[in-house]
């Protein structure tokens, strides 16, 4: 039994950095889309192109975070805190209510480490342990880019569509995936996904993102970027809303606030002797 627990909450963690996830500065301002605005008529490649312009960049960001995680039995909150060296690595503390460290994760490039201090475990491997945790193919660049609402990397566009919805502009995207890392054998080395996507016609940043694997419609997932705010000139969503709608349904609300960028930052992670290999 105590294992069992060890490795839900391990993937409790695994699932919401993987869908991801993440992110008041006292000069902070919204800029939010009126309801009646008429949008201009704008081709596809245009709209990417803005998309593409407006994405997230820095060296360093620091953020705190206030994290839902419900299922169709329990639900359960945390807080955390997050650092980021783009394109590098990413940190993130989790806590109670009380403010005691409960976890710590890193992830880099190649490898994934992980330590829950409330059991005294530890993990660490690389990406294809939540390949086989979540029956898809991920890497460190998907999972940033889910987090700062950037456009999915490594993917082959092959047909596209645009329209006007609900006072938004909608991209409708096939996908192929690019092979990057090695597949295993007897796996497909492509999978072909629809993606939709609802970009701000302020700010051209994505609103709203829909996936799901041709052949499989019992799967999706739904991400909604919300509250965008003016923070040191980059705009940042601080309300995030995931949805997964798989063998069991998944919803993970974040809320962020104190979002930082490019301050001097350090990514401590140390297992101590005394914890034991979660699995």
């Amino acid at each position: 039994m105590e294992k069992t627990n060890k490795i839900a909450g391990f993937k409790l963690i695994l699932v919401f950095i993987t869908i991801i996830s993440m992110f008041t500065t006292s000069c902070s301002s919204s800029k939010k889309v009126s309801a009646k605005r008429n949008l201009k008529k704008y081709g596809f490649e245009y709209l990417k192109l803005k998309n593409e312009e407006n994405e997230l960049t820095f060296n360093n960001l620091s953020a705190k975070l206030s994290l839902t995680y419900s299922n169709e039995k329990s639900s359960t909150k945390l807080q955390g805190r997050l650092r980021m060296k783009q394109d590098s690595i990413l940190w993130i503390s989790f806590s109670p209510a009380m403010g005691i460290e409960a976890a710590r994760l890193i992830l880099t490039q190649d490898s994934i480490k992980f330590i829950n201090r409330l059991n005294k475990t530890y993990f660490t491997g690389e990406y294809q342990m939540l390949d086989t945790l979540i029956s898809t193919t991920i890497d460190y660049t998907i999972i940033q880019s889910m987090i700062l609402a950037n456009e999915l990397p490594y993917y082959k566009l092959d047909n596209y569509s645009v329209k006007a919805d609900n006072n938004m502009y909608l991209l409708t995207m096939e996908k192929k995936r690019k092979v990057k890392r090695k597949i295993k054998r007897g796996k497909s080395p492509t999978n072909v996904i629809i993606e939709k996507v609802w970009l701000d016609p302020v700010n051209f940043r994505m609103r709203r993102v829909e996936m799901n694997e041709i052949g499989d419609d019992k799967k999706k997932l739904v991400v909604q970027y919300n509250d965008y705010r003016e923070v040191e000139g980059k705009m940042f969503p601080f309300k995030i809303k995931i949805s997964v709608s798989a063998d069991k349904d998944i919803v993970i609300d974040v809320d962020y606030s104190k979002v930082h960028f490019d301050e001097t930052l350090s990514f401590p992670f140390r297992i101590p002797s005394k914890y034991h290999y979660a699995f």
